[in-house]
């Protein structure tokens, strides 16, 4: 800060006493002293400015020497940290290279410990060989992985039995997957270890809902002996086709239970390895669309089968089969012949409902089966007759009927129950001891609304 300046008038035109002129002696000291008084008062406060001076510029070279010195340390101080720079750049370097050493180390070591091989193996267990490169650290008795390069799960663990040049002998002991694989990686691994123990069947907290899963449709066509239902991924499946089952494949566990959706028209064999509810063994049931089963393992090869039909009817309900002999009105029932049997005529169906049952020429094809019988004709004055229900396949009598007086108009009837192992055919045999020309089978009624004359009749009901 500048200071404050104070200007000194000069001494000009003093009047100073001389001898040569004693009369004005004393006016000229007057006037000389009086000019010289502000002088001095000048003169003092220039002094005064030259004291302030001369103490600022002690203080400003004071705190120059100070900050001198602040300089001089910031300097030494700054140097200081270059030098630890410089330091810490040489072991970023360091650090750096041994890095760079360290991942061409590792590298190496990972090169030695893999390899490929593009040998074309069938995924087993046992002795293989491969091409694959050299200079790798496979060492008789090194456990490798053995992985298919598209899919890893199809792998082969081994162990090391030779490594020379750029073949590798291994020994196989464990396998996942399947498959001729032409595409390898190969690494060293650890030994794999043996399956652990089948875990407990103690639930915990069910929190949520529990689905059931849909698994892959099976056909029925499909090993017919030992169809696979326990293998589709799911709790319940669409059984498809129309073939036999005569067996299932072997369960995981007794108690494995599966739900059955069939869209087809399968036919399953009760036996005693497949146990069906209401169907004896050796007997068959037909299922339609729609129906349900319930399969459930009693042993891992014995099964239990509950059907539940898709009609809501209970699985002994085979269906029903309802033909007649219908003939136009007025028309008779047709002629006997004495002494012996005559086929009676069976041209109309009324309700057909026994898969593989058909009528044909007046005979009826029934599949394997256990059926109830029920048939009724009539007569016209043709003596002593009955009816029977015939084996044509077997040529033999399947159920007679009872005997009956006929020298008047009446009936005939028979039912019961038959049991046969493979398809046949029969028929509904009348015989009558006097023939009775066109009416001997059954008077006509003629009826004025031109309603269908109906002779013989005959339900068959298929209960397994």
């Amino acid at each position: 800060m500048p200071m404050p300046q104070t200007n000194v008038t000069a001494f000009d035109g003093i009047n100073t006493p001389t001898r040569n002129d004693p009369a004005n002696w004393n006016d000229r000291a007057e006037d000389g002293w009086a000019r010289l008084k502000p002088g001095g008062d000048q003169m003092n406060v220039l002094a005064g400015q030259m004291n302030n001076m001369a103490t600022s510029a002690n203080e400003a070279a004071e705190t120059a020497t100070t900050k001198a010195g602040e300089a001089a340390q910031s300097a030494a101080d700054a140097a200081g940290s270059a030098s630890g720079a410089a330091q810490s750049a040489g072991d970023a370097s360091a650090s750096a290279e041994q890095a760079a050493e360290s991942a061409a180390a590792a590298a190496a070591l990972v090169n030695a410990l893999t390899a490929s091989s593009s040998t074309s193996l069938t995924i087993s267990l046992g002795a293989k060989t491969l091409v694959t490169q050299s200079g790798k650290q496979f060492a008789p008795g090194t456990d490798l992985k053995i992985a298919d390069v598209a899919n890893a799960a199809n792998a082969m663990y081994a162990t090391v039995t030779s490594y020379t040049g750029t073949s590798l002998q291994v020994n196989v002991t464990s396998v996942t997957g399947s498959g001729t694989i032409a595409a390898w990686n190969i690494s060293v691994s650890g030994q794999r270890g043996p399956t652990g123990a089948t875990g407990g069947v103690t639930g915990g907290t069910l929190e949520g809902a529990l689905w059931a899963k849909k698994g892959t449709d099976v056909a029925s066509g499909t090993a017919p002996g030992a169809v696979e239902v326990w293998t589709t991924g799911g709790e319940f499946f669409t059984l498809t086709g129309s073939a036999t089952i005569t067996g299932l494949a072997a369960a995981p566990q007794a108690g494995a239970e599966v739900r059955v959706l069939v869209s087809g028209t399968p036919t399953l064999t009760a036996g005693a390895s497949l146990v069906i509810k209401g169907v004896p063994s050796g007997q068959s049931y037909t299922c339609a669309p729609g129906d349900e089963l319930d399969i459930w393992a009693e042993t891992t090869t014995k099964f239990r089968v509950a059907i539940t039909r898709a009609n809501g009817a209970a699985t002994a309900d085979g269906g029903l089969l309802h033909v007649v002999d219908q003939k136009p009105n007025a028309t008779p029932g047709g002629t006997n012949a004495g002494n012996t049997d005559t086929a009676r005529t069976l041209n109309t169906v009324l309700v057909s409902t026994i898969a593989g049952a058909q009528l044909a020429s007046n005979q009826v094809t029934l599949p394997m089966g256990t059926y109830d019988i029920t048939a009724r004709a009539p007569f016209n004055n043709v003596g002593m007759n009955r009816l029977t229900w015939w084996n044509v396949t077997d040529n033999s009598p399947a159920i007679y009927g009872p005997s009956a007086g006929g020298t008047a108009p009446g009936s005939a009837f028979v039912s019961g129950r038959v049991t046969i192992t493979a398809q046949k055919v029969f028929e509904l045999r009348h015989f009558t001891s006097t023939n009775n020309n066109s009416t001997g089978l059954g008077m006509h009624v003629g009826a004025s609304n031109a309603a269908p004359e109906v002779y013989a009749t005959l339900e068959i009901r298929k209960v397994a």
